[in-house]
């Protein structure tokens, strides 16, 4: 298998940083050279394989290239966040999903992305709330300005969920991309200071 030579996300994780650098284009490399290898790869073993597959999601993101991943990685969210849903393995497949991002977020791709994330943040699960509002973070603009209003007005809603911790992290996405919002309360204030708020 020509996928046989790449390492997990864990095995790289533990690399300085010249040797990791060096891992990212070798992956990315076996990656370009193979790309329909590449697509049923990460679909036969999406489960056998998750740590591998993590680091070829990783490895595309950060890669210089990465403008010619960025249809690749959008599908790929998708197909594998659809999984997590279905399938109930949001918990198995959330660091996975984490590791693929785009720079280019204005394509239709990416569109359907954050439409995903969205529809899920009123999930009935505290976990898939969660977790879509964490990964929703890194599909919007730093600056705010390609946000759509139906996403800022659902951020706003959340700032009033039943769990303290989506409400603070929902504030914090649109303060700190200037989007005006109510002020927290002070006990969620207090929480957000001093509690753990990017975990369940």
């Amino acid at each position: 298998m020509v996928f046989d030579s790449i390492m997990g996300y864990e095995e790289y994780s533990n690399l300085d940083f010249d040797a990791s650098e060096k891992v990212e284009a070798a992956t990315e490399k076996i990656c370009r050279n193979n790309v329909e290898e590449l697509k049923s790869f990460c679909e036969e073993k999406l489960f056998s394989e998750t740590d591998k597959i993590s680091l070829i999601y990783y490895s595309l993101s950060e890669c210089e290239n990465y403008s010619f991943w960025n249809d690749f990685l959008t599908k790929e969210f998708i197909r594998v966040f659809e999984i997590a849903i279905n399938q109930n393995k949001m918990e198995k497949l959330y660091p996975l999903l984490e590791n693929i991002t785009v720079d280019e977020t204005n394509s239709l791709d990416a569109e359907k992305v954050r439409e995903i994330l969205v529809k899920e943040l009123d999930n009935q699960k505290l976990q898939i709330r969660f977790n879509s509002l964490s990964l929703l973070e890194y599909w919007l603009d730093f600056d705010g300005l390609g946000i759509k209003q139906s996403v800022i007005s659902k951020l706003r809603e959340k700032t009033k969920d039943t769990n303290w911790k989506i409400r603070w992290n929902a504030h914090k996405m649109l303060t700190g991309r200037n989007i005006q919002v109510k002020d927290l309360s002070l006990m969620d204030k207090i929480r957000g200071r001093y509690g753990n708020v990017y975990s369940l």
